[in-house]
């Protein structure tokens, strides 16, 4: 490891280190709630809102959420052309 980069290692939380809540980054969850109240008048709390690494993957977790298998989606055009694919 660079010797530069221990003191900010040795700082830093173990928590940072450790695989974290599935749902994404506590803090950060928490101010996009804070966001949604003030800037979009919608109404949630943290523990509502997940973290995810993309577009892709949002419609993805939504769609096997909300979908069963067979479920016919309606996909607007132009749109999200992962949401196309099978």
């Amino acid at each position: 490891m660079d010797p530069a980069r221990r003191p900010a290692l040795a700082a830093s939380p173990r928590q940072l280190l450790d695989y974290g809540d599935p749902a994404g980054y506590a803090p950060l969850r928490e101010a996009i709630a804070a966001y949604l109240g003030e800037a979009r008048a919608v109404r949630c709390e943290a523990s509502q809102v997940i973290v995810v690494t993309g577009a892709q993957q949002a419609v993805d977790l939504a769609a096997r959420v909300l979908l069963d298998p067979g479920d016919t989606a309606w996909v607007e055009d132009p749109g999200y052309q992962g949401a196309r694919a099978p």
